[in-house]
């Protein structure tokens, strides 16, 4: 089993295509439903396909009905159309509209509505729309067209070809920030005042030490949620002296399973020291197969609750919360040893990187 040298012991929206409102084509056989203006959605008004307009003379699939009967049924059925979404996705299919709407009125005629698709894809690449935002927007334009009785022009083979082509070259930028180790006491600050007990305190004060001194990914560490067993288990970590060592027995780049000892050291005077956190939050008379974090009812500590409380605690220092992620204290751990001079064999020992990803995540510009 490999052992990983840990730093320990270092202290002693992209623009739009197409300007969206200016007009209200394609939507503006819809009116406004009771109820919906508050949200922006547009709710159908004429239904389309095998429904169309009222009268003596009107049918659903052939089949006459009296104006009587017709007129209400086509209003209830109007209004369960409207049920089916939520208002905000019918306001999200309308906006989808109105930009396709639009971007067919400045082409102008000539061009079959397939080509002028696949030109406003090009466009879009050129804007820097993300993959998520095609998504969307893509989703709501099939439900649009299926919606008026067209045909669905997302799923030309062209079109598909396109949106592939896109995905596979499409590439995120990473500007989450680092948490360095002064990012790190002042989290251990703030939890006094976002945590409801000091009991919890102590519980986030150990997570915040061990994924920051561990660089541990938030999977390796915790559990995925309050009622199902993951991360670090209580027989994975052993306190000697001035040092504990855990085992780490899975990771994302262990695909034989061979597992990995993680040693972490003391760091002389840190209130957030992984050996005394350790030492303080204890083991109590928990089995030795349950995770090492759980909240004093038994509960285990969960991926979401170790976010929530971390975003509190920046938010609580005036820090952009949004420009952190559970990942940053992995890529905290990296920035810092080299912010301290450590080699970069030292880095990826750190990290237990096989590769040369770990120099993405050091990041002292973003401290």
């Amino acid at each position: 089993m490999d052992a990983a040298v840990t730093p320990g012991r270092l202290h002693g929206a992209p623009p739009e295509a197409i300007a969206m409102g200016r007009r209200s084509s394609g939507m503006d056989q819809g009116h406004q439903d009771p109820g919906s203006a508050a949200a922006g959605s547009t709710a159908p008004r004429q239904l389309v396909g095998s429904i169309s307009g009222t009268g003596a003379s009107s049918g659903i699939h052939g089949v006459g009905l009296p104006g009587g009967i017709m007129e209400p049924s086509v209003r209830a059925v109007r209004e369960l159309f409207y049920r089916s979404l939520a208002a905000g996705t019918w306001s999200h299919y309308s906006k989808t509209w109105r930009v396709w709407e639009d971007w067919k009125l400045k082409l102008g005629g000539g061009l079959e509505d397939e080509s002028k698709l696949l030109l406003l894809l090009g466009h879009s690449w050129e804007s820097g729309w993300s993959v998520p935002k095609l998504n969307n927007f893509l989703s709501g334009l099939a439900f649009d067209f299926k919606f008026r009785g067209l045909r669905d022009l997302t799923k030309s083979f062209l079109v598909l070809q396109a949106v592939k082509g896109w995905r596979r070259n499409w590439r995120v930028s990473d500007r989450r920030r680092p948490v360095s180790y002064e990012v790190l006491l002042a989290l251990g600050e703030h939890l006094k005042d976002v945590c409801a007990s000091l009991e919890e305190v102590v519980l986030f004060k150990l997570a915040f030490s061990l994924a920051f001194f561990g660089a541990f990914r938030l999977g390796e560490l915790v559990s995925p949620s309050h009622f199902k067993k993951g991360g670090l288990l209580r027989q994975d970590v052993d306190v000697f002296g001035d040092w504990l060592e855990t085992t780490l027995r899975f990771s994302k780049t262990d695909r034989d399973d061979k597992g990995c000892r993680v040693v972490l050291f003391e760091v002389s005077g840190s209130p957030l020291c992984p050996v005394s956190c350790m030492r303080i939050f204890g083991t109590g008379g928990r089995s030795f197969t349950d995770p090492l974090l759980v909240h004093g009812d038994g509960s285990f500590l969960s991926r979401f609750q170790f976010v929530t409380i971390f975003r509190r605690c920046l938010e609580r220092g005036g820090l952009p919360a949004r420009e952190y992620s559970g990942h940053s204290f992995r890529i905290g751990a990296a920035t810092e040893a080299a912010r301290r001079g450590l080699g970069e064999d030292m880095v990826r020992r750190i990290g237990r990187w096989e590769s040369l990803r770990f120099r993405s995540y050091v990041r002292p510009n973003l401290v």
